[in-house]
């Protein structure tokens, strides 16, 4: 059984809450709003939901850097809202939004790289030379809501030679048919910026491809 599976297999037996909903800093992007229920009173089918909620979000962030074309854009709802600051940038250079701005990114990621998968090899492979850590290490859930926290170690520069811990997280809303509407996480946009957030798609070069592109074989169902 592979971790994925048994973090799926353990979301489908529990759930944890999270504290949402305080209010946030003027000038940001407005939270949505995710309706919780107290834990003491959930029916049976609503524990299902908050189960089916996990294991969309978790799976969706966990497949990340193994995933296909179609793992990665049939999960998002039509009206899919991009609120990560890099990528929303990124949509707002090029004029897109919603799945469109999500399948232009994976597809210029690709593109940069020669083709192939947008992220590179999987960190989490038993063979890699990263130290991620735990992509699950924490998941924690409120209504529509779903948290994925992921373990992170880094190069000590106190300590050479050694690492610390540290923490990421993707945040997730599922609507009631099982799809993600919105999503947040931690990045932010790099100084200096790097080159797809510069200028729009169109005026990139982009290196000859070595491999297919891709999603280049994905279509809409």
């Amino acid at each position: 059984m592979t971790k994925l599976t048994k973090l799926l297999a353990t979301l489908a037996a529990s759930t944890q809450v999270a504290a949402w909903g305080q209010s946030m800093p003027q000038g940001t992007v407005p939270q949505a709003q995710c309706a919780a229920s107290a834990a003491l009173h959930r029916s049976p089918a609503e524990a299902a939901r908050l189960a089916r909620n996990q294991q969309v979000a978790v799976k969706y962030a966990v497949k990340f850097y193994t995933a296909t074309m179609a793992d990665m854009m049939d999960p998002l709802a039509p009206d899919y809202v991009e609120h990560a600051a890099s990528a929303r940038r990124f949509n707002e250079i090029n004029h897109v939004s919603s799945r469109d701005g999500a399948r232009l990114i994976y597809e210029t990621f690709s593109r940069l790289r020669g083709g192939g998968p947008p992220f590179g090899p999987d960190p989490y492979n038993p063979n890699s030379s990263l130290h991620l850590g735990d992509p699950g290490y924490l998941i924690l859930t409120e209504g529509q809501c779903v948290m994925v926290v992921a373990q992170r170690f880094l190069p000590d520069p106190q300590h050479p030679g050694k690492l610390y811990e540290t923490l990421v997280f993707d945040a997730f809303k599922v609507n009631d048919q099982g799809k993600i509407t919105d999503h947040w996480d931690d990045t932010t946009i790099p100084s200096p910026p790097p080159v797809w957030l510069t200028k729009p798609v169109s005026k990139l070069h982009f290196p000859p491809a070595k491999q297919p592109i891709y999603g280049s074989d994905y279509r809409e169902h």
